[in-house]
C-alpha cells in the first residue's frame, strides 16, 4: 500500500503557496477556488499514479521514475559522476553508466538535447525531497502544470473578460488530455 504521509504534507505547502504567493492571483479568480482546482488536480495525479505504479506499469511515468532512481543513487556513490551527469558534462564513466539508464540515449544518434533528459534530472532532482514516493514526483509535476497554467491565464488576461478567464481556466484544467497528462 502506498504511502501518503509525505504527499499530504507536500500538498498542504503546495496549497499554502498558492494562498500566500500574489503570483496566483489571477483576475476574477478567487484564491480559495485556485486552490479547490489545484485540489482536484492532485485528486487526478494519485490515481494515475497508483494506476501507473500498481496496474499499469508501462506508462512513461514508472519509466521515467524508475530511471531518475538510479541517477539519484548514483549521488551517493559517486556524487562527482553524478554532478557532472546533471549539469551536462558526458566522459567515458558517464555514457558507460547512462547506457543502463533508461530513457537517456533514446535513439543511437541522439546525442544531443532530448526531453527526456530534463524530466529524468528533474524527476532525480525531486527524488531528494520525496525519498523515493512517486506520489511526491506526480504532485510536483501536478504544481508544476498548475503554476503553467496559471501563467498562460494570467498573460491571456489582459485580452479576455472575467467570464471567459473562468472558462479558460476550466478548459485548460478540465479537457481531459490536460487534466490527465499534466496530472
Amino acid at each position: 500500500m502506498p504511502n501518503f504521509v509525505l504527499p499530504l504534507g507536500y500538498s498542504a505547502i503546495f496549497l499554502f503557496i498558492i494562498g500566500k504567493f500574489n503570483f496566483f492571483i489571477v483576475p476574477g479568480i478567487s484564491i480559495r477556488k485556485m486552490q479547490i482546482l489545484f485540489c482536484i488536480k492532485i485528486f487526478v495525479g494519485m490515481i494515475i499514479t497508483y494506476l501507473g505504479f500498481y496496474h499499469f506499469r508501462n506508462l512513461d511515468m514508472v519509466g521515467y521514475f524508475e530511471s531518475s532512481q538510479k541517477l539519484f543513487h548514483l549521488s551517493t556513490t559517486q556524487p562527482i559522476q553524478f554532478f557532472k551527469i546533471m549539469v551536462g558534462i558526458e566522459n567515458y564513466d558517464a555514457v558507460v553508466f547512462l547506457n543502463g539508464v533508461p530513457g537517456w540515449y533514446t535513439y543511437p544518434w541522439d546525442m544531443g538535447l532530448n526531453d527526456n533528459r530534463i524530466i529524468l534530472r528533474m524527476n532525480t532532482l525531486i527524488s531528494f525531497l520525496s525519498t523515493g514516493n512517486p506520489f511526491v514526483h506526480a504532485l510536483f509535476f501536478c504544481f508544476f502544470a498548475m503554476t503553467g497554467i496559471i501563467q498562460v491565464l494570467k498573460v491571456s488576461a489582459i485580452y479576455l473578460s472575467k467570464n471567459a478567464i473562468q472558462i479558460a481556466l476550466y478548459g485548460m484544467l478540465f479537457l481531459p488530455g490536460i487534466l490527465c497528462w499534466t496530472s
